[in-house]
């Protein structure tokens, strides 16, 4: 995957709205804990992302990518949300819904994880700069930061966006109850060309299992 070809999508510098001094610094702490540091701050565990990355894993190789790249994908997965250090924790932990001026402060954390992890001469780093990016985009267009739809949205984002919410259904969140595995996967399937990369899904649904399997024994 090309990488290079998707970081002119950023054009908006969210470096704007934090100094530099945070910049370096959150980028140095999520680095060097993996990323980590982008849940320092929420009431979730760690597991979060290790299940994500699993998740992740598990969907490219079933796009047919070798397994070198899934493994690229898996490491990389894991900064999806680093730009949360940049939000406020009251925000990422606000029980209710979330207003119109929280909500585009919480949108925000695409463009910064972004801003945050690219340039890096590291691959797993420069892959999780897209994802970070990209990750929240819908294959319908409707998604953020930039409403890209279809093949247009870097497939490592594709896969990132199935396996974020994938957990974020089976998982309690400040703001609601997991829900079931069953549930789960007929959400998903109903957003089959909306939310989701029509393929990703077939695939998700033809390999539902070790997705289970990885929920259950890494529950928390």
């Amino acid at each position: 995957m090309d990488l290079q070809n998707y970081h002119d999508i950023a054009s908006d510098d969210p470096s704007e709205l934090y100094d530099d001094d945070f910049l370096a610094t959150s980028f140095d702490c999520g680095v060097g804990e993996g990323g980590n540091n982008s849940r320092g701050r929420r009431k979730e565990s760690g597991k979060h992302l290790y299940r994500v990355s699993e998740y992740a894993r598990i969907l490219a190789l079933k796009c047919g990518l070798n397994l070198t790249e899934a493994n690229l994908v898996k490491e990389a997965s894991r900064f999806h949300d680093i730009g949360e250090s940049g939000v406020s924790g009251a925000i990422l932990n606000k029980p209710g819904k979330l207003n119109a001026e929280e909500w585009e402060l919480m949108k925000s954390h695409t463009k910064l994880g972004y801003q945050m992890l690219r340039g890096s001469k590291n691959p797993v780093t420069e892959a999780g700069s897209i994802i970070a990016l990209t990750h929240h985009e819908r294959w319908d267009g409707s998604g953020y930061p930039h409403g890209l739809s279809g093949s247009a949205i870097p497939l490592y984002g594709r896969i990132a966006a199935l396996a974020d919410v994938f957990d974020s259904l089976t998982s309690d969140r400040p703001y609601k109850k997991a829900v079931s595995l069953e549930e789960s996967c007929s959400y998903i399937y109903s957003e089959r060309g909306k939310h989701f990369d029509p393929h990703l899904v077939t695939q998700f649904l033809e390999s539902m299992e070790p997705f289970f399997c990885i929920q259950r024994d890494f529950a928390g």
